[in-house]
This record gives structure tokens, sequence and C-alpha cells, in this order.
């Protein structure tokens, strides 16, 4: 166990005592976070709180400069730095959770090997996903949300690819039940499977999840077809009946309107030239407005470059050298802002 001081053992004490001595274990697929992981067993979690980050992109919080510019200096400072720091990583993969990037979360969780307390109170936000405003550490009281992250890439793949994957947590406790949950990701769909494996009833809701460049088409809770894609499910899990034993929540899904730009990693340098070469221009329609702006200031301190706003349908006039265009309408926009932060890290993270 890594020494801690004293005012940091009891939060792990209480745990230990509240879960009777087992905690939660997890199998992941073969790659660097599941190496981290192994390396876990018995290290007390950093009990200091995390950054905090509006919960997606559609919260009212990114709409304000603030978290945007957070991110960029994160971003910004931890690629131009030659070692890596495990706090400011954590804070990158809580934000890359929080906008649904998952491949960058679980790539940021990897880079904070040289303190692994903080990977152990990192793990839990990006699964089972539990809520980015609990302190590291903290029980979850029936009633919670989870939104968990797809499983870790087993290297990185281009933008918009994945491979089919599984991972898994076992003795979760959640008030007074310990349950599992399970997240396989096909060519086709996702599916989550919770278990009660033991104690009280308790409530939970999930929250669905796609690859980037994919979204939703039709969702099933125990195989009853769902409306209303993109909302919270919950359900009740107990030792009661074999209904509330075992849950499966399943979302079919096809590729997005938005194009999602492979950028291999030969392309990226090239890429990084021609925008600061030429400059981006970002169309918003109005909902997306004020995201646009504060994309546009963490864009330009990232890469030191030249990022106009305008708003969707603008007339452009005839510039001598055209700026690379991202658009974000009103149906799109929340998956290219996703889109462009997960370039963006991308591009910055290839110098």
């Amino acid at each position: 166990m890594i020494p801690v001081k004293n005012t940091l053992i009891l939060p792990f004490a209480c745990l230990l005592a509240l879960t009777g001595g087992e905690l939660p274990t997890y199998e992941l697929p073969e790659g660097p976070a599941a190496k981290l992981v192994r390396q876990l067993d018995g290290v007390e979690p950093w009990a200091q709180p995390f950054r905090a980050w509006p919960n997606n992109l559609d919260a009212s919080g990114w709409e304000r400069t603030e978290p945007w510019m957070e991110w960029a200096k994160l971003v910004r400072a931890e690629a131009g730095s030659e070692f890596s720091k495990p706090l400011r990583r954590a804070d990158l993969a809580r934000a890359a959770a929080a906008t649904g990037r998952h491949d960058d979360a679980w790539l940021h969780f990897a880079e904070t090997e040289s303190d692994l307390s903080v990977a152990a109170a990192l793990l839990p936000y990006l699964f089972p996903g539990v809520p980015l405003d609990t302190p590291p550490g903290a029980e979850l009281s029936s009633g919670v949300t989870l939104r968990p992250l797809l499983p870790p890439p087993i290297e990185r793949l281009p933008l918009g690819s994945f491979d089919p994957a599984k991972l898994s947590v076992q003795n979760l406790a959640i008030g007074a039940a310990r349950v599992s949950v399970q997240l396989e990701l096909a060519r086709d769909g996702v599916q989550i499977d919770v278990a009660h494996l033991s104690g009280e009833p308790v409530e939970l809701s999930l929250a669905m999840c796609t690859p980037g460049g994919y979204e939703t088409t039709v969702e099933y809770l125990d195989w009853t077809r769902l409306g209303d894609l993109g909302v919270e499910r919950s359900l009740r899990s107990s030792q009661d009946t074999d209904e509330e034993r075992e849950h499966s929540f399943w979302g079919r899904f096809s590729p997005s309107a938005l194009p999602w730009p492979g950028i291999s990693e030969t392309e990226a340098g090239p890429l990084l030239e021609r925008i600061r070469r030429i400059g981006i221009a970002i169309e918003a329609a109005p909902a997306y407005e004020a995201r646009a702006c504060g994309l546009a200031l963490a864009l330009e301190h990232i890469f030191d470059i030249h990022v106009s706003e305008r708003p969707a349908g603008a007339p452009t006039g005839k510039p001598v050298i055209a700026p690379i265009v991202l658009r974000l309408g009103e149906e799109n926009g929340t998956a290219g802002l996703r889109m462009v932060m997960e370039l963006a890290e991308r591009l910055a993270f290839s110098q």
C-alpha cells in the first residue's frame, strides 16, 4: 500500500468496513488500462476532491467559458510537459468522461500509473461511471445514476473506429446491496447488464453510451422496447424476483449523419501545420453559440491560432485563404463539439 498521511486512512478503512473487507474487482480488455488496474489491489485511493466539470456537453455549465479554458490549459500543459502529472491526467480523464470521449478518458487513465492512489480514485468515474460530483471513495446511495464508459481501446485507433470488447465490475456496493455491472460493446450496439449479488433491494439508473461517430437508434430494457432515446433508465435490483435479479439494457446504434474524421498518427502533424497556417472558423446554430465561443477560446489557447466564430449560414465573403470550417448544427452540435475536443487532444499530444 502506498504510504499516506493518517488523515487519508479513515475513508479507506470505512470503505473496507462497509464492504465487509471486499472491494470491487474489475475485468478489462488487455491493454494499458487493464495493466494499471491490476496494480491497484490494496491501494488506498486519493481522497482529495478532483476538479469539477459540468456533467455532460448539453449541461448549461459548458455555456460558460471557464470549463473550456480549464480544459485547454490542462491539455496545453500536459502536452508540453516531458513527464505526465497524474492529477492533471485525472482531471483530463474526468473531462473526457463528462463529454462522452471514452477513448480519451481511458488513455488519460493509463497515464496516471506513476501515482496509483490517483488511479484508484479515478477508476470508478470511468467504470461503472459514478457521478462526477461524488467525492473519491464515497459510498454510493440507492438511486445513483451510472454513466459507464465504453471499454478502453487496446491501442489508439483512428477517430470513429472501435473494436468489440467488454468490461465488468463485481461486488460494487450501492446502498446495502452488492451488484455486478458488465458492459459489452458489439459491432451493432451496447449491452449493459446489472445483476444483484447480495444485500437489500436497491434502485439505480443507467445511461446508454455509444462510440464516437454513431448514434443510438433503438433501446430495450429487459427486452422491452423503449421510447425517448437518450434518457436515463431506472430499475430496481433485488433478490426478490427473477425479473429484478438480472437486468439487461441494450442500445442499437448506427453511423451518425456527422462524418467522423479518421486521422492517423502520420496525418496529425500535417493537419496541425495546416490549421496553424490558415486558422479555423466555427459556424454554430443559435443553441450552440455560447459553447462555440468557449471552444474557440480553448482552441486558440491550445494551438496559438486564430479561431473565428460566425452564426450558421452567415455570409463568409471570399478570403484569399479559406480557414477550416467546423459546423455545429442544431442536430449534430453536441456530437460536433465532442469530435473537435477529441481531435484537438489527438493533435496536441502528437506534437
